[in-house]
């Protein structure tokens, strides 16, 4: 017999992302402008000239200055935090159909610890945002920004997008802008999820 290779797609409404609620782990690192990298799944780009942070939800529990973990679900969820005016972004791509419809969400929670943390600097905006890139990696579609700009217990983000013919991939993005400092409020994010709808 001769051996064959066949691709096999994931069952529809199966999650597609690595790691989805952080479970394994995450990023856990600090940067500035440009500084990227990866771990358990995850990219990470910190976009803004100030340092900013990338941590599991479960190291803070010897920092409750800085607020004590509280993951949606599970043991773990990640957190981003700044020293001031920061930008991060966390994302992951995979594979993706064209023409089919999918749903991307996840849960965020935005803390304000003090009064001045998150939603008290006008900008701060925690989201989700959805992009279609192409074979070559240009993008053919930015769903834009679905997120929260005030402090919150958890909240499903949600983005439905049907692709486009000449999509092959799908970024999922986890955008957060804060002004305040890390011992004023952060972002969490817990249960991410990209399924093709059934």
């Amino acid at each position: 017999a001769t051996p064959v290779s066949v691709a096999v797609s994931a069952p529809v409404g199966a999650n597609l992302l690595a790691n989805p609620g952080f479970e394994e782990g995450g990023p856990m690192t600090l940067g500035r402008m440009g500084d990227t990298g990866s771990a358990a799944g995850w990219r990470w780009l910190f976009a803004s000239p100030t340092q900013s942070y990338v941590w599991v939800e479960s190291g803070f529990d010897i920092h409750p200055e800085c607020g004590l973990p509280q993951p949606r679900t599970g043991k773990d969820a990640e957190r981003t935090h700044t020293d001031g005016q920061g930008h991060t972004v966390l994302y992951q791509e995979v594979a993706a159909k064209p023409a089919t419809a999918y749903r991307a969400s996840v849960w965020a929670r935005a803390a304000d610890l003090h009064g001045k943390g998150f939603g008290a600097t006008a900008g701060d905006s925690a989201g989700l945002i959805i992009l279609e890139l192409g074979a070559d990696g240009r993008v053919l579609a930015d769903h834009g920004k679905v997120g929260v700009t005030q402090a919150c217990e958890y909240t499903e983000l949600i983005r439905e997008f049907t692709t486009k013919p000449n999509t092959a991939r799908i970024r999922f993005v986890l955008d957060t802008v804060i002004g305040g400092r890390y011992d004023e409020g952060h972002v969490t994010y817990d249960d991410c999820s990209l399924v093709a709808a059934p």
